[in-house]
């Protein structure tokens, strides 16, 4: 099934380039030629853009950075496909730039050799070992999490023994 639907996008892709006589099927964000990102670009002759870089410019993120020591950025669940483009990405990219450091805090952290590897400063899970996601996801449950992570990563003591 998957193959015939590829092999169907594929030939839509094909047939779309030679009749219109280009083809956007390889730039960045046309994703599987044949799909969304790319019948907007091909037939609507349309730019591609992050949406994570779209929000961070919308903000102001770089203007914010001046006179910043440390950007805490997180998700659900952080793993390697964290850095192939998500927000924490793009935020860490985008600070490292401005020489700011930055940590990625998450419920669940997988691959934090990989994260730390492409330059956090540090990489957290709040939730605590043996706790479920059904339990950790309930509001009350995730704030007190975060509390306790805060409490003990940015408590002024344990940030001044860290430098």
């Amino acid at each position: 099934m998957v193959e015939e639907l590829d092999r169907r996008a594929r030939h839509f892709a094909e047939e779309s380039a030679r009749r219109l006589g280009w083809d956007m099927s390889s730039r960045p964000g046309a994703g599987a030629a044949g799909g969304l990102g790319y019948a907007f670009m091909q037939y609507f002759q349309t730019d591609s853009r992050s949406g994570a870089d779209l929000l961070l410019d919308l903000i102001g993120f770089d203007e914010a950075l001046q006179g910043v020591d440390l950007v805490i950025t997180g998700e659900g669940h952080a793993d390697r496909q964290t850095l192939m483009g998500k927000l924490p990405e793009r935020v860490l990219q985008r600070a490292l730039a401005h020489g700011v450091p930055v940590r990625l805090v998450a419920g669940r952290v997988d691959d934090k050799d990989i994260l730390t590897a492409a330059g956090f400063a540090g990489v957290d899970a709040i939730t605590p070992d043996g706790m479920d996601t059904e339990e950790a996801v309930k509001p009350e449950v995730a704030r007190q999490n975060i509390r306790e992570w805060v409490r003990r990563e940015l408590d002024p003591a344990h940030l001044s023994s860290q430098r």
